[in-house]
């Protein structure tokens, strides 16, 4: 995004950090068993500021067996819009065009695999958090987990 300044314009640090991609990485693998409640990621949030758009991306790293699988959604603040998609190869899967609401399955496979992430965010007059959550699609004792490394980012477009 650019920004133009006029002569004797002061320029905030604010104004300055919002041209900063924005970024969260996991930086220790988190376990959930035995449960399809979605949960909140431990480090994959950012805050979004109102009236902006960010380009979304991210990798998520996840190790489920093939009986539980992975689910994936976000909460957000009141207002944002979201059009995003999720592939990779697991067995065969591409998920695209999903809305914020959106709650996508991911196979798993019993062995650590990544999927990517990218869209567009467009945040409303409401600033907030923009948060993953994941959990098995099917509780089962084995465990799910969203490994270290996993990140995203929110580049702001205007």
């Amino acid at each position: 995004m650019a920004i133009t300044v006029a002569a004797g314009q002061i320029i905030l640090a604010d104004d300055i950090n919002n041209l900063v991609p924005r970024q969260a990485r996991k930086t220790s693998d988190e376990t959930v068993n035995n449960s399809a409640a979605f949960q909140n990621d431990n480090d994959l949030l950012l805050s979004v500021v109102a009236n902006a758009t960010y380009s979304l991306e991210g990798l998520l790293l996840f190790n489920s067996g093939a009986t539980p699988d992975i689910k994936f959604q976000w909460t957000y603040p009141t207002g944002l819009t979201m059009r995003w998609g999720i592939g990779g190869v697991v067995t065969t899967f591409a998920v695209f065009n999903m809305t914020e609401v959106s709650v996508p399955v991911l196979d798993g496979t019993g062995v650590a695999t990544g999927a990517y992430v990218d869209g567009t965010v467009i945040v409303s007059s409401t600033a907030g958090t923009l948060q993953l959550q994941w959990a098995q699609n099917t509780a089962n004792a084995s465990d799910t987990k969203m490994l270290i490394g996993s990140y995203i980012m929110l580049t702001r477009l205007t």
